[in-house]
C-alpha cells in the first residue's frame, strides 16, 4: 500500500466514504483521522476574553523587534563611524599619534559591539518580561 500525502490523507477524511470502507489505517492515516476529528469541535470553554488583543501584542512585539534590531545595527555603524572619524581628526591634528590610537584599535572597534551586546540583553531578558507580565 502506498503512502499518501496530507493534502490527499485530509481529502479522504474530508469527504469520509472512503475512509469509512477502508478499514486498516496505517499509524499515521489513523492519527490524521483522530486530529481532524478533535478539531471539528469547538473548544469547551471557549477562547478568553482577551484572546485577539494577546495575539495583536505578540505579533506588534515581534515587529518591534525586528525594527530595532535594524535600528541598533544602524546606531552601532554610526557610532563606529564616529569613533574612527574622531581618531582620524585627532591623529591629523596631531591631538594623538596615530602609534597611540593603533594601541587601542580592538577598544575602538568593540565599542560598538558592546552597544550591540547590551541592546539584545536589554531586549530579550528586560523587555520579554514585561511582555509576559502584561498578559
Amino acid at each position: 500500500m502506498k503512502e499518501m500525502d496530507d493534502d490527499e490523507l485530509q481529502r479522504l477524511i474530508e469527504s469520509g466514504k472512503e475512509m469509512q470502507a477502508r478499514k486498516s489505517l496505517n499509524d499515521s492515516e489513523h492519527a490524521y483521522q483522530t486530529l481532524f476529528e478533535v478539531l471539528k469541535s469547538e473548544p469547551e470553554n471557549g477562547l478568553p476574553y482577551n484572546f485577539a488583543a494577546k495575539v495583536t501584542r505578540h505579533i506588534q512585539a515581534k515587529q518591534k523587534h525586528k525594527s530595532e534590531w535594524k535600528y541598533n545595527l544602524a546606531t552601532a555603524a554610526i557610532l563606529l563611524c564616529l569613533i574612527v572619524t574622531l581618531c582620524g581628526v585627532m591623529a591629523v591634528f596631531g591631538a594623538v599619534s596615530l602609534a597611540t590610537l593603533l594601541k587601542y584599535k580592538l577598544l575602538i572597534i568593540l565599542l560598538p559591539v558592546i552597544f550591540i551586546v547590551i541592546q539584545h540583553f536589554d531586549q530579550v531578558l528586560v523587555k520579554t518580561r514585561i511582555f509576559r507580565s502584561k498578559s
